[in-house]
């Protein structure tokens, strides 16, 4: 991409470029409105943005939500200004209602182009800003005020154009990608229904007819009959250092199987429940609830539960992959507990949801059909992330001309 970069001319634009305040580049649009008054189908939150794409794929209804919402039109900008540092950014199909925790901005065209202003809002340098001039602190927040003043160098107009010619290129490639993967995500359900429930799936609450077709080799269980849960702990925050250090043990909370950003170790005596990279966790609590998640070596904590096989009656692999159906994931949402503001696992509905438990053998034939898949959206994954370099392009020769 850097190739990419140099055939459109860029050490003559950075020659070129000029200081602009943010609010000569944007303006910020207010037109707040009730959900029940606005007038569009669409809502849009900032869980419904994925960072590092502009495409906005996933809303919800006005109906899902109360209070005032910011409207938007398609073209504009959707900024997710509360935790910046989730990098969260759209550009609008739609018309629509976002949360007000976003900020929805449309470029100024004299000064930057519209194809342009998000990419540039992507990059590094714009991030890193934003980041800096947040306020508060368990949710820190971007107030317009402080990022209208802030100055950025920008290309030339015509430069901005060559330049959002080849992110564009790579964004829908990126698209093209995601969709490529979540297409293989999608056969997960399908192959469950054929190679674990023989083609007649349980209901929605999990119950399964009793003329279920049970091969003779096979038994029928519950995930309680085969698994043991185990809780987490949750050490003094006094005890926690944020450096690896002798005598200390990662503590792992559902973030960290998502990031390393935000690394936390507490002392070996106090880190009474740990896990291994093979072992099955999930997230207690959510949104999103019901994650399974692996990888990671540590103590855990409250919020995670591993989940231990009775390995003489069922296979590791094949646990973790029945687990990650999303018939499953459904139940357990809608049958979850909610206190204190957050949804929790109703653990019972989980351990009594039917298993099919072929011989070990024929299980773990099952689970490398569906680790075939996973090996796939992986390699997928990694197409997107060197395509994902590209903003870092824009980062390097934007960054000469940064100002604090």
């Amino acid at each position: 991409m850097e190739l990419l970069l140099r055939g459109r001319r860029m050490p003559n634009a950075l020659q070129q470029m000029q200081f602009f305040r943010f609010d000569q580049m944007a303006t910020q649009v207010k037109d707040k409105v009730e959900p029940k008054d606005a007038s569009v189908a669409r809502y849009v939150g900032l869980e419904h943005i994925d960072p590092g794409s502009l495409k906005i794929r996933r809303w919800g209804k006005p109906s899902d939500v109360d209070s005032s919402k910011i409207l938007f039109r398609s073209g504009d900008i959707i900024f997710g200004k509360r935790r910046a540092y989730q990098r969260k950014l759209a550009v609008a199909d739609f018309n629509g209602i976002c949360s007000a925790h976003a900020m929805v901005l449309r470029p100024k065209t004299d000064v930057i182009l519209a194809e342009f202003l998000p990419f540039f809002m992507q990059s590094d340098i714009f991030m890193d800003r934003a980041v800096k001039i947040s306020v508060g602190g368990l949710s820190p927040t971007i107030n317009w005020g402080d990022l209208a003043k802030e100055e950025f160098f920008l290309p030339p107009l015509e430069e901005q154009r060559q330049i959002a010619e080849v992110l564009q290129a790579a964004q829908e490639t990126r698209e093209s990608l995601q969709s490529l993967k979540d297409q293989v995500q999608l056969q997960r359900d399908p192959l469950a229904t054929e190679v674990i429930w023989r083609g007649v799936p349980p209901t929605g609450r999990g119950l399964l007819p009793k003329d279920w077709p049970l091969p003779s080799s096979w038994k029928l269980g519950r995930v309680d009959d085969v698994v043991r849960f185990r809780g987490g702990s949750q050490p003094p925050r006094s005890t926690f250092v944020y450096e690896a250090q002798s005598g200390y043990v990662r503590l792992l909370q559902i973030r960290d199987y998502k990031s390393d950003e935000n690394l936390t170790f507490i002392p070996e005596d106090k880190a009474r429940k740990r896990c291994s990279v093979e072992d099955i966790m999930i997230g207690r609590y959510g949104p999103p609830l019901f994650q399974i998640l692996r990888g990671l070596e540590g103590a855990y904590n409250v919020a995670l539960i591993k989940a231990e096989p009775d390995e003489s009656l069922v296979d590791r692999e094949y646990l973790y992959h029945f687990f990650r159906q999303s018939r499953l994931h459904d139940l357990i949402d809608h049958m979850s507990t909610r206190s204190a503001g957050q949804a929790g696992i109703e653990m019972d509905v989980l351990k009594n949801y039917p298993i099919p438990l072929p011989p070990l053998a024929v299980q773990a034939e099952i689970a490398q059909q569906f680790s075939a898949l996973d090996v796939l959206s992986e390699s997928i994954e990694q197409r997107m992330a060197a395509i994902g370099g590209v903003s870092e392009c824009i980062s390097r020769d934007l960054r000469g001309g940064a100002t604090a």
